[in-house]
């Protein structure tokens, strides 16, 4: 009979180090890490140019456009984490039945409503980007073309997001790891040369249609071959597992409705308040603060399936010891970063975009960190939960922290602008320290002060010390682009090192590090 998700039962020690399978979680997040650093630095070097080439009103017209064609992204209806969830679990336990069921019952959907909604913009294009966002004449026909190739884009990264599932469920992260580096780096090089050439708006959401349109291919290739590999004939029909597969994609989708109505809607507020040119000014500092966040989300990933996995070999222990690692190491590169960046924001984006930017974005940007650092302590509770199948937990915390970044924002935005639209996402993230303390209690069985006193403590004393002798000594000197980025670099240093010693980091840790790092290393010299 197969098992079945279940709660995790009352734990034994806190921590135990006989946990099995960290290894893959280790392994696995600093392939995560070399994905985003790629991709990171492209984003650094490109960004201004893109900016500057496009203009504040066109890079505003392009965020206030991804802003309306997100909604697209409400037709996933939670299919793509139950994707990861099922297809771990399944996978764990070697039963390709259910794994195929699951993937022909997504992909069938995501064709389906996709070409509906981008119908639906294609059609109505003229309207929304006339009468919704309120585009400027001079912009309106560049506007309708943007709004249909954006829905073009937004079908293909539905169908994409099975070709993503797969070689994170079978805990391939090399493959996940490689094909996202080079299609996120090349998400960013590409716009910069497109503006380059002399081309506009038209011609960089083109190029997104055309990169997403090889990565469906690739995909497709990686996911045939892996999908080889399990046995097709063992497992559950699809009607025997299709209640609980929907039920628990049902209940992400509630969750996602909040978390992706708020984000979108927020930009699409301030753009409609105070202009087109707003919603640049708010893109650029939340971009920043987005790459940090997005590194700690694929760290967090690797929870899911994993978690999935020793759910299904009810190893409670090992789960256990997995959180605690997790949310120390997470939080470590969460806080240290996040004060660091804080520190410099002003000089940053003076230096790396333009005084003007600086100006209106600064503050913002201190608010955008602030809600990141956040929001990214709940990621591995919130991933956890997901591998349990406690997706109603999550929905709970998420739609109580849309609410209120809902409600605040059109006050805000109003009031302040840039910094008011940015105040309302922090209001909204202050639900994350109620979100871990019921997961801790309720599903995990382990104290929240033990966690923050193992996995919080330590990186707070280190990075507010670092911050704290950064804005007094070094900030002065931050005088060019190249000198805010080696301040920043030396402050963001110095917090790892200082909260590494205050006990962020152990030393079997620095030892397994240098294990992945030989591994990598090897592996890389054999191809």
């Amino acid at each position: 009979m197969t098992p079945e998700p279940e709660d995790i039962p009352a734990p034994d020690p806190l921590l135990s180090p006989s946990a099995r399978k960290e290894g893959t979680f280790g392994q696995n997040a600093s392939l995560s890490v070399v994905a985003w650093s790629v991709s990171t630095v492209a984003a650094f070097v490109c960004v201004p140019i893109t900016v500057r080439g496009l203009g504040a009103e066109a890079y505003g017209l392009m965020a206030l456009v991804t802003a309306l064609t997100g909604y697209i992204g409400l037709l996933d209806i939670g299919l793509g984490q139950a994707l990861i969830r099922y297809l771990s679990y399944y996978r764990a336990i070697d039963e390709g039945r259910p794994m195929l069921a699951i993937i022909r019952v997504a992909l069938t959907w995501f064709t389906a409503a996709g070409v509906a909604a981008g119908v639906f913009f294609f059609v109505g294009a003229e309207w929304l980007a006339k009468d919704v966002l309120n585009v400027a004449a001079d912009l309106l026909p560049d506007a309708v073309v943007v709004i249909r190739l954006s829905a073009a884009n937004l079908v293909l990264a539905l169908i994409i997001s099975i070709g993503q599932a797969l070689p994170m469920s079978f805990l391939r992260y090399d493959i996940a790891a490689g094909m996202d580096s080079v299609f996120t780096t090349a998400g960013w090089v590409g716009p910069a040369v497109v503006v380059m050439l002399g081309y506009g708006v038209v011609g960089v959401t083109s190029f997104y249609v055309a990169s997403n349109v090889v990565a469906l291919l690739l995909y497709l290739y990686f996911g045939v071959r892996l999908m080889r590999t399990v046995r097709r004939d063992a497992g559950p029909e699809w009607r025997d597992i299709r209640r609980k597969v929907l039920s628990f994609a049902g209940l992400v989708a509630v969750n996602r409705v909040g978390t992706t109505v708020a984000k979108q809607t927020n930009r699409l507020v301030l753009g409609i308040v105070a202009g087109t040119a707003a919603a640049a000014y708010y893109q650029v500092p939340n971009l920043l603060t987005t790459k940090v966040s997005s590194l700690l989300t694929r760290i967090s990933q690797v929870l899911f399936p994993a978690g999935s996995a020793l759910i299904a070999r009810g190893d409670t222990e090992g789960l256990r010891a997995l959180y605690f690692r997790s949310s120390r190491l997470i939080f470590w590169v969460n806080g240290c970063g996040a004060f660091a960046i804080a520190v410099y924001a002003a000089p940053l984006l003076k230096y790396w975009v333009s005084p003007e930017y600086a100006d209106r974005g600064a503050t913002a940007m201190v608010v955008f960190t602030a809600t990141a650092a956040l929001s990214a302590t709940s990621l591995p509770v919130g991933f956890l939960s997901w591998s349990a199948a406690k997706a109603g937990v999550n929905l709970v915390f998420s739609l109580a922290t849309s609410a209120i970044s809902l409600a605040a924002i059109y006050p805000l935005a109003s009031r302040f602008g840039v910094t008011g639209a940015a105040m309302a996402g922090l209001l909204g993230a202050l639900v994350a320290p109620f979100f871990i303390h019921y997961v801790d209690r309720r599903m995990l069985h382990v104290s929240s002060w033990s966690v923050f006193r193992h996995c919080h403590l330590p990186t707070l004393a280190g990075a507010g010390v670092a911050a704290l002798l950064s804005s007094v000594v070094l900030v002065r000197f931050a005088e060019s682009l190249l000198s805010t980025v080696l301040l920043l670099a030396v402050t963001g240093l110095l917090a790892l090192l200082l909260s590494a010693l205050f006990g962020a980091v152990k030393r079997e840790e620095l030892r397994d590090l240098q294990k992945v790092a030989r591994s990598m290393r090897d592996r890389i010299l054999r191809r």
